[in-house]
């Protein structure tokens, strides 16, 4: 019966270690987070609804910053970036020869809007083909995909980050995007280790 005990121990602790930080006890385990993100982002009818009901019909799918009665939730959402771009110019002057990391970038948003105003290059990062084929298309239509890139990932794999983006960025911008990593700690070391000395890290 000790015996029987201790194997169901150690049982149980292996597949703790399944179910770490924010998904320890819930209803899936690390390993099946990048399939469920992909799950919700890439289908047409979630695409839709992102970019119609909670972009307000542009490539923001974040929450909004409602500074007048009559905003709307495209109005909202534009706030929000801005709000996120002057944070990130105060902790790190942007500049044209920033390089910014927009981790988690979605339908790339901010991405654009980064290029537009500060002439910066941006990598856009994010595991949705679908979005990111959005975020290149829409790039394009404004003149700045010379200045995009889009590299499909998933950041809560072992091998992340990428060896070539090591001391790569001045700038790591993610936007509602932590929800989704397996854990916190382990996705903020990856980041450390992609910024310059003395880069801003801004979520």
């Amino acid at each position: 019966q000790q015996r029987t005990d201790v194997m169901a121990a150690v049982a149980e602790s292996a597949e703790e270690k399944k179910n770490t930080g924010d998904f320890k006890g819930k209803q899936f385990s690390e390993e099946e987070v990048a399939a469920k993100v992909v799950e919700q982002y890439s289908e047409e009818h979630a695409r839709t609804f992102y970019k119609h009901v909670m972009g307000g019909g542009g490539y923001d799918i974040h929450y909004g910053i409602f500074r007048s009665a009559t905003d709307g939730v495209f109005e909202s959402s534009k706030a929000t970036n801005r709000a996120v771009m002057e944070t990130m110019d105060r902790t790190r002057p942007l500049t044209a020869d920033s390089v910014v990391l927009d981790l988690g970038s979605g339908h790339g948003g901010l991405s654009h809007e980064l290029a537009l105003k500060y002439g910066c290059k941006v990598l856009s990062f994010n595991i949705s083909p679908e979005q990111n084929a959005m975020n290149l298309e829409e790039a394009k239509r404004l003149g700045v995909d010379a200045l995009i890139d889009v590299r499909a990932g998933n950041f809560n794999t072992a091998d992340f980050p990428p060896a070539d983006l090591a001391g790569h960025f001045t700038h790591v911008v993610s936007c509602e995007v932590f929800c989704h990593a397996a854990s916190k700690p382990t996705l903020l070391a990856a980041i450390s280790a992609m910024l310059v000395a003395g880069g801003a890290l801004v979520f």
